[in-house]
């Protein structure tokens, strides 16, 4: 019998807390997995074993196609001296959503905590339900988000980079409702830059700084504290992302893995006999 507590969080996601029953998270289906995540957006298992990272791997497999980059699909997220993108540094991460320029879109983001950060030095990871902001916003709003069309360019320099134009709002591959496709700039180390069209009676400074009130207000916002050993699904269609500055950079040590869905006869079997 398994032994746990999923305790809800404000304003969305939900902790599922083991009590002493089984300790891997293998014990969890990829159908109550996808209906946690579903349900909640955002899902964090506590107080589990930490998997080794071919069983991280393996564990990815199970629910989708993990997103392959040059290093592999795990991508270890922590501070590198000399690093040429931002995203390896203390510093803030605008929010966003993963794979804008890898061609293909996650659905499930996977993270495991290896080194937590104290809460003194901050380093939540942010994350913001578009689909209550959607829930939230005006008909006329939603009117002139529709006609919007956002650019973004940035130079591959690490794992990513190049050139993509999105429609501002989408539909939700799974659930079908309407989510916002929004990446805010980034003005650091391997700047992201956007060229946003269909705005109507308003500058693109504007409109960015309108965003912030949008997307950083305390009814759509939710920021991980995280612990050791947490492991996080979060919808990657439905919210977005990103990362406080924190302190104390050798600290913070997270390791995370995008999961595609499944491509149409995959054998999960015939993978584990071929690797």
């Amino acid at each position: 019998m398994n032994k746990y507590e999923i305790e809800k969080l404000k304003p969305f996601g939900a902790i599922v807390r083991n009590c002493g029953g089984e300790n891997s998270i293998g014990q969890f289906s990829k159908q109550d997995i996808f209906a946690l995540v579903s349900e909640h957006k955002i899902v964090i298992f506590r107080s589990f074993e930490i998997l080794p990272k071919q069983q991280l791997a393996l564990f990815a497999q199970s629910l989708g196609e993990p997103l392959q980059w040059e290093f592999g699909a795990i991508n270890d997220l922590h501070v590198k001296p000399g690093t040429e993108n931002y995203i390896f540094t203390d510093r803030e991460v605008p929010m966003h959503w993963d794979g804008a320029f890898a061609g293909k879109i996650p659905h499930i983001i996977l993270f495991q905590c290896i080194i937590a950060p104290k809460k003194e030095d901050v380093g939540g990871t942010t994350f913001c339900d578009t689909l209550k902001i959607i829930q939230n916003a005006a008909p006329e709003q939603l009117k002139k988000w529709d006609e919007i069309s956002v650019t973004y360019t940035t130079k591959k320099i690490v794992h990513y980079g190049g050139k993509t134009t999105q429609k501002f709002l989408q539909k939700h591959p799974v659930s079908g409702e309407t989510v916002i496709r929004y990446a805010e700039p980034v003005e650091d180390l391997n700047p992201v830059t956007l060229d946003v069209k269909g705005l109507k009676n308003q500058t693109q400074d504007e409109f960015i700084g309108a965003m912030k009130d949008f997307l950083y207000v305390e009814d759509v916002l939710y920021t991980h504290r995280w612990e050791a050993g947490d492991i996080v699904l979060a919808d990657n269609f439905a919210l977005l992302h990103g990362r406080e500055a924190f302190k104390n950079p050798n600290q913070r040590y997270i390791q995370r893995i995008n999961i595609l869905p499944r491509p149409e006869g995959f054998s999960f079997f015939r993978f584990l006999k071929n690797n």
